[in-house]
């Protein structure tokens, strides 16, 4: 079992280490930035998202007040049709990425719920790894809703007139930099509770384990009795 632990702890700490986090690239930087009010969660079609974008690029320039210059205009006029290129592609790109890392978060809720679940049937304490589990739950939440926002002003970047409307566009572009941001914060803030969080309650879970398991004499290579069974969480390891 405590071997076992001892696989899980590292499987589930640096699964999502390692998934890669190339949302800036390719993506034009604004000078400006700003902080974003709360956005719409998901991108609608057909005539309501059409108007639903519409106030959302006027909302945007209500806020933020950009002022542009007639010179800023002009260049933004003149470039935006070829960074409007790079954005659909980048979108598409978000839209595979959003997919994999969204499945490898589910994932690792599943394996410390599964081994939670085996270690309460063998009557060892989960208060702490619960508790844990449950606020990684709410900041990969966190995360998926910045995630949204993030393509919501990409999906808008993509869509609009951005010769008849330059200060929506930049407008919008503002948003996208200061959502991407927030996307990166919130990934840093799982991989931060991964750390200082899950990865001790795992460890004290195997405390708590070596010690029910210690029998009176000298341990020998067979299991004592009343060991908590061994979980085939570490057999599904990447995938």
């Amino acid at each position: 079992m405590q071997s076992t632990l001892k696989l899980i702890g590292l499987s589930i700490v640096t699964a999502v280490f390692l998934a890669p986090a190339v949302y800036a690239q390719n993506a034009d930087r604004p000078v400006q930035t700003t902080t974003v009010d709360q956005a719409p969660t998901a991108q609608t079609q057909g005539e309501d998202g059409v108007s639903e974008r519409t106030t959302r690029h006027a909302e945007r320039k209500e806020r933020l007040q950009l002022n542009l210059s007639a010179t800023q205009t002009e260049r933004i006029k003149s470039r935006c049709k070829n960074a409007q290129g790079k954005i659909q592609s980048l979108s598409g790109r978000v839209q595979g990425i959003q997919t994999g890392r969204q499945q490898k978060y589910s994932n690792l809720v599943s394996r410390i719920s599964t081994l939670t679940v085996r270690l309460e049937a063998s009557a060892v304490d989960t208060a702490q790894l619960s508790e844990q589990t449950a606020t990684l739950s709410s900041l990969i939440e966190a995360y998926e809703a910045q995630l949204a926002n993030y393509q919501v002003a990409l999906g808008d970047l993509s869509a609009i007139d951005c010769v008849a409307d330059p200060e929506a566009f930049q407008a919008t572009l503002v948003d996208a930099r200061t959502s991407l941001s927030a996307v990166r914060e919130a990934m840093e803030a799982i991989k931060a509770h991964l750390s200082e969080a899950i990865k001790p309650a795992l460890q004290s879970t195997r405390q708590s384990v070596s010690q029910q398991s210690k029998p009176d004499e000298q341990p020998s290579d067979e299991q004592p009795a009343g060991t908590a069974p061994d979980t085939p969480v570490s057999n599904t390891e990447e995938q």
